[in-house]
């Protein structure tokens, strides 16, 4: 275990995956690399992803491995996905760190998940509360 996942435990009482997802990736989004962390409304919407889905992957839903930090635009986008021709387990794919990043990139080109595609849902869910916001008035 590292320095700073065992002080995002010890000082923020984060659990092991939570730390070690948010160490990872230094507190940006592992799928579109968004900073989660310094602003606090990705801050606050930002979640905790599993690779492998825990409903069709019960048995690693706990790995630390399995769990990453993801904001709110990219885990909504990918939801339950992953590929259907994986040729190893999940275990194996997990502590493989070539196979996992590679798992990665394509989650990330087959859902469409980069930072220009988070950053326009952004601009149009702010477009969307100003109407709201002139209905209201």
């Amino acid at each position: 275990m590292n320095d700073k996942i065992k002080k995002l435990m010890d000082e923020l009482e984060f659990n092991i995956e939570t730390a070690t997802a948010y160490a990872e990736t230094s507190g940006k989004c592992i799928y579109c690399n968004i900073d989660i962390i310094n602003d606090f409304s990705m801050y606050i919407i930002s979640q905790i992803d599993h690779i492998f889905p825990k409903s069709k992957y019960p048995d690693v839903q706990n790995d630390p491995k399995n769990n990453v930090l993801s904001c709110y635009y990219c885990n909504q986008k990918k939801r339950n996905y992953i590929p259907e021709n994986l040729t190893d387990t999940p275990e194996i794919i997990l502590y493989d760190n070539k196979k996992r990043m590679y798992l990665i990139e394509d989650i990330r080109k087959k859902c469409g998940l980069s930072i220009k595609n988070t950053h326009e849902r952004i601009k149009n869910e702010k477009e969307y509360l100003d109407k709201i916001t002139k209905i209201l008035k």
